[in-house]
């Protein structure tokens, strides 16, 4: 079973290329350019902190040898480091407190994120198949929480979310508690959301709670199926 704790630090490393990652997103210039357009009319009201601003972004990226994802990239650099508001219920952390939370050492973000599949290990301990042996500490414990993944916040009780900084799912948004993990979007069954840091904040600014599925398929309930017409489903763990 995987465990927060402080990290030793290991040499920062330059950014590994994902290209040949399935999950991996790869979106086009032009809907990276749309989503950032939306991502600036949803935090135009809300009360975000200053955006970091390009160089000091670069900074971070050369202390832990990584090149963040976008649209996160250019929305902490130009649009906000961080919202009070939320996304997710207590606040959208500043990048430069995402380290401390997560217990990053230098060059951790740049080790590769090792899940690619929901993982709850309060019912299945068992390491998964397939889980890199890299990742597995001293302790033969699974190195998870801070390797290669960044945090952005809390919904309180431990159920945290954090944004894949390097590795096969790069750019996706994951949800990690002390019970498991598990990624966020369509792809992975648990909503109809857009997946990535884009789709995580558009399914919250939409009044979606991020843990649930409530998505089109639950407003059309027919009237013999209101009794039943939550169908709100436990999404990531």
């Amino acid at each position: 079973m995987p465990s927060k704790q402080q990290y030793n630090s290991v040499k920062p490393t330059a950014p590994n290329s994902n290209s040949n990652y399935s999950f991996t997103l790869s979106p086009s210039n032009e809907t990276i350019k749309a989503d950032i357009e939306k991502l600036r009319a949803i935090f135009a009201p809300r009360n975000i902190n200053p955006p970091l601003g390009w160089p000091a972004l670069r900074d971070f990226e050369c202390k832990h040898g990584i090149i963040l994802p976008e649209p996160y990239r250019t929305f902490v650099a130009e649009i906000a480091n961080g919202c009070r508001d939320g996304p997710p219920e207590y606040g959208l952390k500043p990048l430069s407190n995402s380290g401390d939370m997560s217990g990053l050492g230098e060059g951790r973000l740049a080790l590769p994120f090792p899940l690619t599949e929901r993982w709850i290990w309060e019912h299945d301990p068992e390491l998964p198949q397939g889980f890199p042996t890299s990742a597995i500490d001293e302790d033969g414990e699974a190195d998870i929480f801070g390797r290669g993944c960044l945090y952005l916040g809390t919904e309180g009780c431990g159920m945290d979310w954090y944004l894949i900084i390097s590795g096969e799912h790069r750019g996706q948004i994951w949800h990690l508690s002390g019970e498991g993990a598990a990624p966020f979007g369509a792809p992975f069954g648990f909503t109809k959301a857009q997946p990535g840091f884009a789709g995580w904040v558009f399914h919250w600014a939409a009044g979606k709670n991020l843990l649930w599925e409530s998505d089109e398929e639950d407003e059309e309930q027919t009237d013999d199926q209101e009794g039943d017409s939550s169908r709100m489903k436990h999404a990531p763990i």
